[in-house]
């Protein structure tokens, strides 16, 4: 867990080097370390059993594990330009709802682009990992690699990003 919070960290690091400010977006990514302290899985995991313990203690009481991982306990450097939103958290870019993975849909149900669009009009989202346009709600792709080891078989996850322009007109940008 040290391990891929380092390289969370040095990510983070190195992006912040570009922008003002850097959005994290929470979403069912940083929600799965949640779901490992709050099921108690660090409790048989001899590796990271320690390390968890003030990742828990943090989730207890009612904080973000993640953020407290890269900030508090690896220290990140440049903390003060990243935005740790909370679930749920509207994140406005010229009138272009970005604050939402897209992750969650309506009313409980899993997010697709025109339950997006229903619920935020013009919005930025991510959690397909592939690139796509449907009317006004956009879908960048992944900054990872594209070849992870729980993605197998044929895939169209895409290395793009989305810029969005004063005004609200968005490019996706394939990398």
């Amino acid at each position: 867990m040290k391990k891929e919070g380092e390289l969370v960290k040095s990510y983070l690091k190195d992006w912040s080097n570009y922008t003002d400010e850097l959005v994290i977006v929470k979403s069912n990514h940083d929600e799965a370390l949640d779901r490992y302290l709050d099921e108690g899985r660090w409790m048989t995991d001899s590796l990271n059993f320690y390390f968890s313990l003030d990742l828990v203690k943090k989730l207890v009481e009612g904080g973000d594990p993640l953020k407290f991982l890269i900030e508090g306990l690896l220290k990140l450097k440049t903390s003060s330009k990243i935005n740790w939103l909370k679930r749920d958290e509207d994140y406005n870019v010229y009138g272009v709802e970005c604050g939402s993975h897209g992750d969650l849909g309506s009313n409980g149900s899993r997010g697709n682009p025109i339950s997006l669009e229903k619920a935020y009009y013009k919005m930025v989202g991510a959690h397909r990992h592939t690139a796509g346009i449907h009317r006004q709600v956009y879908i960048v792709g992944t900054s990872s690699n594209l070849r992870l080891d729980y993605n197998k078989g044929p895939s169209s996850w895409t290395n793009t990003m989305c810029l969005v322009y004063p005004g609200g007109c968005r490019q996706l940008i394939n990398i």
